[in-house]
């Protein structure tokens, strides 16, 4: 990606950049422990798949 963004390519970057975070301690707590991860965290494989040997796709489900 270019060095030139938009400003809504960065706002829609900076909500996504504080959604990919591990939810808060207290949030356990008060769900009584319902809710353990955040389903929103991005996760980018950076190894070669055993199975095919392709190598891994740096995209994200969030991205456009």
């Amino acid at each position: 990606m270019g060095a030139n963004k938009t400003l809504s390519i960065k706002l829609r970057y900076a909500k996504k950049i504080r959604q990919n975070r591990p939810i808060p301690y207290w949030i356990r707590f008060r769900t009584d422990n319902k809710i353990r991860f955040n389903m929103l965290t991005t996760h980018v494989d950076t190894t070669p798949r055993e199975d095919t040997g392709e190598e891994p796709s740096s995209s994200s489900k969030f991205e456009d």
